[in-house]
């Protein structure tokens, strides 16, 4: 029976085989301080405002403005959420996968500014922080989201 035992030139020669892949998964990982910086402030962001909102849903917050307990509101923030944590996933996975990030942190952007828009149009009523300070803090910071999606994909290396 031959000894099945790889040698160190054999070894040599195999992880040799896969230095150029090594490499590019390597470069793909040094993204500027500025990108990390922005990439976390923002997954940090979204957290605490989806659990905001779910607080406020299911009554763990109380709300001061009850034209906030509406459903219609509801139904809303709901479909903005769920848009926006998708969003987030896609952002993390192309960042990850160095795939079409740019491009979602364009689609992104887009849709924050549309969002803030729509927000301030139809809801401009309920902004007030003595009356709504939850829902008037996730308003105010809207558009440093989209700026922040902005810079995140200007600082990010392909």
């Amino acid at each position: 029976m031959a000894d099945k035992k790889l040698n160190d030139i054999e070894i040599g020669a195999i992880l040799d085989a896969f230095v150029e892949s090594r490499d590019v998964t390597v470069s793909s990982i040094n993204q500027s301080r500025t990108f990390k910086i922005t990439i976390t402030v923002l997954n940090l962001y979204a957290l605490v405002f989806m659990s905001l909102y779910f607080s406020l849903k299911y009554n763990f917050l109380d709300t001061f403005d009850i034209r906030l307990k509406s459903e219609h509101v509801y139904i809303i923030f709901d479909g903005r959420s769920e848009i926006m944590f998708w969003l987030l996933i896609f952002i993390n996975i192309g960042a990850y996968y160095n795939f079409g990030f740019m491009v979602l942190c364009l689609i992104s952007s887009i849709y924050v500014l549309n969002s803030v828009t729509d927000i301030l149009i139809i809801f401009f009523d309920f902004i007030s922080l003595s009356n709504s300070p939850y829902f008037t803090m996730w308003v105010v910071t809207q558009p440093l989201l989209s700026s922040a999606l902005v810079w995140m994909g200007l600082s990010y290396k392909n």
